[in-house]
């Protein structure tokens, strides 16, 4: 090698080697508190009350003085600043200090399960502009969503829910257009949604019990949401869609979809059909769905959990259905499918009968003599009451080794056998209730395996 270039590269290897050495024992020093962050944390425990110890390791004493170490509190490594105050669910009381603002590097900040008071969201928490993460729900707030919040255009995650917000979603959310988690689930909320077409980045969207009756446009703007994973729009009202609208690009990522008690009629169907490749739980119950049961519903190959029930569905189950190898939840209770229980379900080894845990066909018009249902192994619970059945369940059912649940009630059932289960170790709660004349309602809960 030439010993020039040995000349030039030996003083930059040294040097390279004093910065690694350096940069080694930096990380093993400790992080000090920094002093007037430790006095706003001091400020901030002032206002909050710690029934069970909670804060207890926020102390001035001379051996507690390193706030870095307090419960819930994270520091940086490289500057010492407070970066988190992780204090969700520690059941906390009080008020929210106005000292959060000193601690002016926080990006994470969880208040959620707390108790505030019916105290309206502060106004200041629009000056922690470094926050990428907060989460005050369930903590009896009140008032409405200030116009403040819109200054935190870092946000990724945002949850306000289950508190007493009230009045307008604010359209100015849609300055946050980072954001990546939003829920605002409140049924004092209302919006028209129009800040969605802002917030192209969602992947999960919550608005449980928010008042979207006027969001006209509602099933345009989500389907715009391409990231999509997880839309929530359960009890909100929604306006009828109407004749289908040509939507030619979805998200191909939504996996959950919950559209349960939202005044939906069949219109929907068709751009629910659109996410046929990723959907895994669908929720559409009590709706007003009517008509028979899609057999498109069977090209849902990736669906583990379908919830119909409190519709307006008639005939039976699509044979289509049965296909779905990942399905374990299918929920069709309180409709009008009335036909016999034999042409529910399938006579041939079909998917999903090795993969089916909850069933339920309650409160329907289904006829006939009870089916041998040992043919679904990994059944928990079976829930078939207030339907016109008859005769006698078979002894095979105890073969049902997971088998939890078993609701046969307010049948035309003539009798039920002493069944000798597979596993005869049943839990304290199970029973056997006689509901009215010869009908039977029959529990089984906590099967202990030996």
């Amino acid at each position: 090698m030439d010993t020039r270039f040995l000349t030039v590269l030996g003083p930059c290897l040294v040097l390279l080697m004093h910065i690694a050495i350096h940069n080694t024992l930096a990380s093993h020093v400790p992080v000090k508190c920094i002093e007037r962050e430790r006095r706003a944390l001091l400020a901030i425990k002032k206002e909050l009350i710690a029934d069970y110890g909670q804060l207890s390791s926020w102390d001035d004493a001379q051996n507690q003085n390193e706030c870095c170490k307090w419960e819930g509190v994270h520091c940086s490594n490289q500057t010492g600043h407070v970066v988190e105050l992780k204090l969700g669910g520690k059941r906390l009381r009080g008020t929210i200090s106005p000292s959060l603002v000193e601690l002016y590097h926080l990006n994470h900040l969880d208040l959620s399960y707390s108790n505030f008071n019916f105290t309206p969201i502060p106004k200041f928490i629009g000056s922690l502009t470094h926050l990428t993460y907060l989460n005050l729900s369930y903590a009896v707030l009140w008032g409405e969503i200030p116009l403040e919040i819109m200054n935190l255009s870092g946000l990724r995650y945002l949850d306000l829910s289950t508190n007493f917000i009230n009045g307008t979603i604010p359209n100015h959310l849609g300055n946050l257009s980072q954001l990546l988690y939003l829920d605002l689930s409140s049924p004092f909320l209302s919006s028209n949604l129009e800040w969605l077409a802002h917030l192209p980045s969602l992947t999960s969207l919550v608005l449980q019990d928010v008042n979207l009756s006027s969001a006209k446009n509602w099933l345009q703007l989500v389907s715009n949401l391409f990231q999509l994973t997880l839309l929530d729009l359960n009890n909100c009202h929604l306006p009828d869609v109407g004749s289908f609208p040509t939507i030619h690009n979805v998200s191909s990522t939504l996996s959950i979809i919950d559209l349960s008690k939202s005044n939906l009629t069949t219109s929907i169907l068709p751009w629910l059909l659109n996410y046929n490749n990723s959907l895994t739980i669908l929720l559409l119950s009590e709706n007003s769905l009517s008509g028979p049961i899609p057999h498109a519903f069977g090209n849902f190959g990736f669906l583990k959990q379908l919830e119909l029930g409190s519709n307006k569905f008639k005939g039976g189950i699509p044979q289509s259905l049965w296909d779905i190898c990942s399905l374990s939840q299918l929920s069709l209770y309180d409709n009008n499918l009335s036909v016999e229980i034999d042409e529910l379900i399938p006579k041939f080894p079909k998917c999903a009968k090795k993969s089916l845990q909850y069933l339920s066909l309650s409160s329907n018009n289904i006829t006939g003599a009870m089916p041998d249902f040992s043919q679904f192994p990994s059944l928990k619970e079976l829930r078939l009451d207030q339907n016109h059945l008859n005769g006698t369940l078979s002894g095979r059912i105890g073969q049902l080794s997971n088998l939890e649940v078993l609701n046969v009630g307010y049948n035309s059932l003539q009798a039920l056998r002493c069944y000798n289960f597979k596993h005869e170790k049943i839990g304290r709660k199970a029973q056997v209730h006689k509901v009215k004349e010869a009908a039977m309602f029959y529990v089984l809960s906590n099967i202990l395996v030996s």
